[in-house]
């Protein structure tokens, strides 16, 4: 949650610096709780620059199927929805929705990899 509130913020401010300092008061938290999901974002593929006394900007987007980059773009009604898994890397995306659909998943519930 507060990791996608931080990317949708950079998000909405493409190339534009957003200082640490407004970022943490935005969000309640302290500024090294920012630095860490920064962190988490760049060890998941995201170009985040930083700079002292300016803070962080998103210079680029991994080009991945993750919910944080396909969810808020989706305009069905039903995939996608209430059920989105992604994985890096998985031995059957076939067989993970069979066994979520025996366990009850919801429909239009999404796997990929």
């Amino acid at each position: 949650m507060l990791r996608q509130a931080i990317l949708n913020t950079l998000k909405e401010n493409p190339g534009a610096w957003v200082s640490g300092e407004a970022l943490s008061e935005r969000l309640n938290v302290s500024r090294t709780t920012v630095w860490k999901q920064i962190r988490h974002l760049l060890e998941e593929g995201y170009a985040i620059e930083s700079a002292s006394k300016k803070g962080y900007r998103m210079i680029g987007a991994p080009d991945l199927l993750s919910p944080d980059e396909v969810q808020p773009d989706l305009t069905t009604e039903v995939f996608g929805r209430q059920g989105y898994f992604y994985f890096r890397e998985i031995d059957s995306t076939n067989n993970y929705a069979r066994n979520a659909a025996q366990q009850g998943a919801p429909e239009g519930t999404v796997v990929v990899a």
